[in-house]
């Protein structure tokens, strides 16, 4: 499914995994380097954003030296946010906003509290650290040459 501008989110999201690549990915990363999509996605921008956070929390923790049932665990959790969050309605019977940067780090956040238990600062830093790490404009990922536009897409002559 091609979004408004034309871009496909899913390729963007696997263009932001496969951003700032590291030599070395750890066993956490490597796993969700090997995910083809995120169902979900709807906006090339924040899909790519996603596909990074993604990667920067999975190399989080792989640092950390946490097993890969935890990185498996995250992933699956986040495909099934992204699915019930572009499933739901709003009041008025539009769909939501599709997930994006700022629901993932969130997510992170909650499973991250719920390991280390609540603390009085919050969080911020983590917060700041997978913003700063999975922020920035993404890069225009041209459609595939094979895939004509739909004629809404497509401008007038």
């Amino acid at each position: 499914m091609l979004s408004r501008t034309g871009q496909d989110p899913q390729v963007a999201f696997r263009a932001g995994l496969a951003h700032a690549a590291h030599t070395s990915a750890g066993p956490g990363e490597r796993l969700v380097l090997r995910m083809q999509r995120l169902p979900g996605l709807v906006e090339p921008g924040a899909a790519f954003e996603v596909g990074r956070a993604l990667r920067v929390i999975a190399r989080l923790f792989d640092r950390a030296a946490a097993p890969v049932v935890m990185v498996e665990q995250f992933r699956d959790n986040l495909v099934g946010a992204a699915i019930a969050q572009r499933g739901r309605l709003e009041r008025n019977g539009r769909c939501r906003r599709g997930w994006n940067l700022h629901d993932t780090i969130e997510m992170f956040v909650e499973m991250y509290e719920r390991l280390l238990g609540h603390s009085a600062t919050g969080y911020a830093e983590i917060r700041g650290y997978v913003f700063q790490a999975a922020a920035g404009p993404a890069p225009r990922i041209p459609p595939p040459a094979s895939r004509v536009p739909p004629r809404f897409f497509r401008r007038a002559a």
